[in-house]
C-alpha cells in the first residue's frame, strides 16, 4: 500500500461506526488460492484462518508496531506517512471544529477570550475557586485552566448541545490553544469511548482525555465536553477530573466506564452491565472502545478516511486480553515512550482501514510495547469472542 493523499472532509463514519468482513486467502503463481495464516477450529468445527498483518515501515514513524518479522506469509502494509504527514492528520481536526462552532452559530475567535479569562487568575470578578463555575486556581497546571475556558466559551458561545459535537470542537480545540499559549513540550488529546447509564453499558458518550507535562511526569485528566457543567457524574460538579478520581474508573460505580479501564469493563461484562450489540458477545463493545481510544489520538474527527460504500453494522474488532491489560497498565503508569506506543497502535490501525476500506475485521494481540495485528474472517467473530484465552497466540493452529 502507498501512501494516499489525505482525504478532507466530514461525513466520514468513523472507527467505531464501520464494519466488515473478508476473505483470508492468498494465491499461489498460478493464481490458486492458498489460505496462509493460523488456523483454529471453533467448537461447531468451523475452520478458520488468522492472517498476521506486518508493517514496513519505510518512512520509520511506526515505532514498536513495526517489530515483526515481515515474511512471506503476512499482509505486508507499507507505511509512507512521514512525522509531518501524522500530525497533520491531528492538526486538520480543527477544520472541523470551526464547522461544527459556525453551524452552531459561533467561531473559534469567540472561544478565544475566554480561554485567556482562565489563563488569567488574577481576573477579578470570577466566582470562589471552589465552585464548579470558577477557573481552576493558581496552582493547578495551565492545561486544566485552557479547558476550562473552551468549555465554558463552548456554553456560553455556541448552541452545541451534544457530546459528540462539543468531544469534537473540544480535543482539537485544547491542541491548538495549547500549542498557542503554552510552552510544555508534551500536549495530547484525544476522545475516549465510554458508558454511563443513560447509555445502557454502550460505549457512545465522549469524554475527551488530556495527557500533558506536569510536575516533571505525565499528569492524565478526564474531561467531560460539557465542561464546566456536567450532569448526572455524580455530587462531584468538577468536569476536569485525573482518572482516578472519576467516575468511571470507581469500582462501586459499575455502569460507568471507558475504553482505559479494560478490566472493569469485563467484569461489568460478565454481570451483564455492558450491552451486547445485536446478538455479539459484549467484548465486541469493549474491544472496540479500546482500539478506538488508540486510533483517535490519529484522526479524532474521523475525517481522514474515506469510504465509498461504508460497511453497515460498525467494524468487527477484536483485542486479546493480554493486550488490553497491557493498554490499561500503560495508561495509569504512562509517560512520553508509552504514549507514543499508544498513538503508533492508532497509526497501525489508520493504515490497515486505509488499505481495507473498513470492511476487514482486525484483531490486535500481544502487548502494547509488542502488539500483533490480524485480519480474521466474519465467521471466527464469536469464536474470539466467546474464547477462553489470554493471548491470540494461543490460537494458533
Amino acid at each position: 500500500m502507498e501512501r494516499r493523499d489525505f482525504i478532507k472532509g466530514l461525513g466520514v463514519a468513523g472507527a467505531s461506526g464501520l464494519a466488515g468482513c473478508s476473505a483470508i486467502t492468498g494465491g499461489d503463481d498460478n493464481g490458486e488460492d492458498d489460505q496462509v495464516g493460523h488456523r483454529i477450529t471453533d467448537e461447531g468445527g468451523g475452520d478458520y484462518v488468522m492472517m498476521r498483518v506486518d508493517f514496513v515501515d519505510q518512512a520509520g514513524t511506526l515505532g514498536q508496531v513495526d517489530h515483526m518479522s515481515n515474511d512471506g506469509e503476512a499482509d505486508n502494509l507499507v507505511n509512507n506517512y512521514s512525522e509531518e504527514q501524522w500530525q497533520e492528520m491531528d492538526d486538520n481536526d480543527l477544520d472541523v471544529a470551526e464547522r461544527i462552532l459556525e453551524n452552531n452559530d459561533s467561531s473559534v475567535e469567540q472561544i478565544r477570550p475566554w480561554v485567556e479569562d482562565a489563563l488569567d487568575r488574577e481576573l477579578e470578578g470570577y466566582p470562589d475557586i471552589e465552585s464548579a463555575d470558577a477557573p481552576p486556581g493558581p496552582n493547578e497546571p495551565d492545561e486544566r485552566a485552557i479547558m476550562y475556558g473552551i468549555g465554558m466559551g463552548i456554553g456560553e458561545e455556541s448552541a452545541i448541545s451534544s457530546s459528540f459535537d462539543s468531544a469534537h470542537v473540544l480535543k482539537p480545540l485544547a491542541e491548538h490553544f495549547a500549542e498557542e499559549y503554552l510552552d510544555n513540550e508534551v500536549f495530547e488529546a484525544w476522545t475516549t469511548g465510554a458508558t454511563e447509564p443513560v447509555t445502557e453499558g454502550r460505549f457512545v458518550h465522549l469524554p475527551v482525555t488530556m495527557a500533558y507535562e506536569s510536575e516533571g511526569g505525565l499528569r492524565r485528566d478526564y474531561v467531560e465536553p460539557a465542561v464546566p457543567d456536567t450532569p448526572g457524574l455524580g455530587n462531584d460538579a468538577q468536569a476536569i477530573r485525573s482518572p482516578e478520581e472519576s467516575v468511571y474508573s470507581d469500582p462501586d460505580e459499575m455502569e460507568m466506564v471507558t475504553g482505559h479501564e479494560y478490566k472493569k469493563a469485563l467484569e461489568m461484562a460478565q454481570n451483564g452491565k455492558i450491552e451486547q450489540e445485536g446478538r455479539a458477545h459484549p467484548t465486541r463493545a469493549i474491544s472496540t472502545a479500546v482500539l478506538a481510544d488508540l486510533w483517535s489520538m490519529v484522526d479524532s474527527a474521523e475525517n481522514d478516511l474515506n469510504f465509498e460504500s461504508p460497511p453497515p453494522n460498525g467494524l468487527v474488532t477484536h483485542v486479546s486480553q493480554e493486550f488490553g491489560r497491557s493498554v490499561e497498565d500503560a495508561f495509569y503508569d504512562l509517560d512520553e515512550e508509552k504514549l507514543q506506543y499508544m498513538e503508533n497502535i492508532g497509526r497501525g490501525m489508520q493504515l490497515f482501514y486505509e488499505e481495507h476500506t473498513g470492511r476487514t475485521n482486525l484483531a490486535v494481540g500481544g502487548t502494547l510495547e509488542e502488539p500483533e495485528f490480524y485480519q480474521f474472517p466474519d465467521g471466527m467473530k464469536e469464536t474470539l469472542w466467546n474464547f477462553e484465552y489470554d493471548s491470540l497466540s494461543e490460537l494458533e493452529g
